[in-house]
Formats: structure tokens, C-alpha cells, sequence
């Protein structure tokens, strides 16, 4: 396996978690969830991971 395949691995999971988590939390405030909401999540999700993966990347350049 590439490094590549292995982040893209590790940011699908990490995707799919916070997705699933977002749903839950609006599923307890709205008592319902339609398909916006879960686009919005993830979309959200993703740019999340993209970060946090830039950031990781950042700091092993530079520390």
C-alpha cells in the first residue's frame, strides 16, 4: 500500500465518522434529517480531514 492509499484510507474513515456523528446531532435537535443536511455534513467532513491532513503535513515539514 502507498502513502497515498493510506491517507486516503484514514480520510475516508475519519469522513464517514464525523458524518455519521453531525446526523446524530442533528437527528437530537430536529428529531428529523433530510439530504441538505447530510450533503452539508459532508462536505463539511471532508474539508475538515483535507485540513487536518495539511496540517499534519505542515508540521512534519517543519518541525
Amino acid at each position: 500500500m502507498t502513502k497515498f492509499q493510506a491517507k486516503f484510507i484514514k480520510l475516508s474513515i475519519s469522513t464517514v465518522v464525523i458524518i455519521i456523528i453531525l446526523c446524530i446531532i442533528s437527528l437530537l435537535i430536529n428529531k428529523k434529517i433530510d439530504w441538505q443536511s447530510i450533503v452539508f455534513f459532508a462536505i463539511l467532513a471532508v474539508l475538515v480531514d483535507i485540513f487536518a491532513i495539511i496540517r499534519t503535513e505542515w508540521k512534519k515539514k517543519y518541525d
